[in-house]
């Protein structure tokens, strides 16, 4: 039997689709390999959609080894669409074997063993929370952390709290749902019902832009902390220094989902937007991201 995963978009995607091939294979107690070819491919844009960020960093920031599918095999199953015509064939002749992901919702019919090649995003822990532990131990980081990411660390208070802005290339594409200050607000006064921050940690790719209008939300004295040192080959820290905060206020982005979803600390709480991302629906995508929010977080 072969099952191969698709793999593309930056370090929270790939997370999300190895996870997706690690509940495979614990269903099928077999093998499942990963299609890294776009990594290769030189092809780094769709349309405006950036398909490999930072290029493949599953292997570099844990202790994974990931087992890549060759041309061959992926062509057993699946329609590279590597031309116009075969761009056509991949959305309209499908083989069975080649399984698009059209509706973004759980379908627990996927992890079924089965000959086939999987094209999606996957992204919800109901397909992986039955092997948790695991993927905690899988992504484990396996860098130390900079000099200044460690003095942060240790100079963290007994309620530490971190904001996820994701700006850049978010507010470039109109069909994501920017989360606004309005959310932020409304996060933050949530997050205030539970605890009182020993201090605030802003993470975003756009620093500039916090600076200017984050702090304004916040009413009382609290230190603020702009992590504006990690960036590029380094931004897997910025992940890595959320798992040690007592809230997780995220944005709808994979990369900050995965921070709180690693967060161990105790009765942690993570605040997520309501709405992850607009609806999606034409003649051949239906995307629903209901699944995508844990029922433990709270929504904002």
């Amino acid at each position: 039997m072969m099952q191969i995963v698709r793999v593309c978009g930056g370090l929270g995607n790939q997370m999300f689709q190895y996870a997706f091939s690690k509940a495979l294979e614990a269903k099928s107690s077999s093998p499942v390999k990963l299609d890294l070819s776009i990594y290769q491919s030189g092809k780094t844009m769709q349309g405006n959609i950036d398909l490999v960020h930072n290029g493949f960093e599953l292997s570099k920031v844990f202790n994974i080894k990931a087992q890549s599918a060759t041309e061959e095999e992926i062509k057993s199953l699946a329609v590279i669409p590597n031309g116009f015509i075969q761009r056509l064939r991949r959305k309209y002749f499908t083989p069975k074997t080649h399984f698009i992901d059209k509706d973004f919702i759980y379908q627990p019919e996927l992890l079924e063993p089965s000959n086939r090649y999987y094209d999606g995003y996957w992204q919800t822990e109901k397909y992986f929370i039955d092997i948790k532990d695991t993927l905690y131990k899988d992504f484990t980081f396996k860098q130390e952390l900079s000099a200044r990411s460690k003095a942060l660390l240790e100079n963290l208070g007994n309620a530490p709290l971190s904001m996820h802005i994701r700006r850049g290339d978010y507010t470039a594409k109109d069909y994501y749902n920017v989360c606004t200050l309005e959310y932020y607000k409304k996060a933050l006064k949530e997050a205030y019902n539970h605890i009182t921050p020993s201090e605030i940690i802003i993470f975003s790719n756009d620093i500039t832009w916090c600076k200017e209008n984050i702090s304004s939300l916040i009413e009382t004295n609290v230190n603020i902390i702009y992590v504006d040192w990690n960036t590029n080959a380094d931004s897997w820290q910025d992940m890595a220094l959320m798992t040690h905060c007592k809230v997780n206020i995220i944005a709808n982005s994979t990369f900050s989902w995965w921070g709180a979803w690693l967060n161990k600390t105790e009765n942690k709480i993570v605040i997520a937007p309501k709405i992850w991302s607009k609806p999606l629906k034409d003649s051949y995508y239906h995307y629903d991201f209901k699944d995508v929010v844990p029922d433990s977080w709270i929504g904002c």
